[in-house]
């Protein structure tokens, strides 16, 4: 699966951000399957670790806001079969009462077939810097076959270092922020992809303009965009001839595309 357009194909690939979390609890099988549904052909999700090292799906530190656990417990304190009791559904919709959190392997298993996959390395301040997760995504992605349709990002470069080394034949996005105060002075995120030998550069889409796009060009990086859930903010980002472009709300791009 190319991520860079070609000539003949300059439109952007749809990715469902979490799924279509619009439309269904974030991070879940239902909210994947209904990005399928919706025309996506990317899905972007969250991979960190429980307690007894099994990759899950979960984007924040805790599991306070998206489990009915209710409380600032992080996952990685609990169990695959701890984790697997909670409801991961009935905080975004009765309806959704009972989908649980997915494993990774439960989510390459379904779709890897189908869909191109963005997998997230979740990293933040605190948390456990060497507990093997580059590892294991790295031996899932091999174990399905999916070096083709995987594409694994994330927001800190030392993940993504340490997952070059391990596996460099595997393909790297570089996430950064809008936010120049947490860079050090002369920050330059084409530089830095460049150093880890990433394919793609995800930026913001309010941090893309047309000099950024041009730049990320010419280094030979794919651009991909999140957030993106306005048409006028899609329009810009189909404009300036992103590759990628995750969303809360696939159809709305899927729609805006076929016009």
């Amino acid at each position: 699966m190319n991520l860079v357009k070609t000539e003949s194909s300059r439109q952007p690939a749809v990715c469902g951000h979490r799924g279509a979390s619009g439309y269904a609890p974030e991070n879940t099988m239902v909210a994947f399957r209904k990005a399928y549904e919706q025309g996506a052909t990317w899905i972007e999700f969250d991979v960190q670790l429980s307690a007894d090292g099994v990759p899950i799906i979960l984007h924040d530190d805790t599991l306070e806001r998206t489990t009915s656990l209710g409380q600032p417990v992080r996952p990685v304190e609990l169990t695959l079969a701890q984790l697997k009791e909670l409801d991961a559904g009935s905080w975004f919709s009765p309806e959704f009462a009972g989908e649980k959190i997915p494993t990774l392997e439960e989510v390459l298993a379904e779709f890897g077939t189908s869909l191109g996959l963005n997998i997230e390395i979740k990293s933040t301040v605190g948390f456990e810097a060497d507990n093997g997760l580059e590892q294991k995504i790295a031996a899932l992605v091999r174990q399905y076959k999916l070096e083709d349709k995987a594409l694994i990002s994330s927001f800190d470069p030392f993940r993504l270092a340490s997952l070059n080394r391990h596996d460099p034949e595997l393909r790297l996005g570089f996430l950064f922020e809008n936010a120049p105060e947490k860079y050090p002075p002369n920050f330059d995120p084409i530089t830095v992809a460049q150093s880890l030998n990433a394919v793609a550069l995800h930026p913001p889409f309010r941090a893309i303009d047309q000099t950024l796009a041009e730049r990320t060009r010419a280094s030979g990086l794919a651009l991909n965009t999140w957030t993106v859930n306005e048409v006028p903010d899609m329009q810009r980002m189909i404009d300036l001839g992103l590759d990628i472009i995750i969303t809360n709300y696939p159809d709305r791009l899927v729609e805006l595309l076929r016009k």
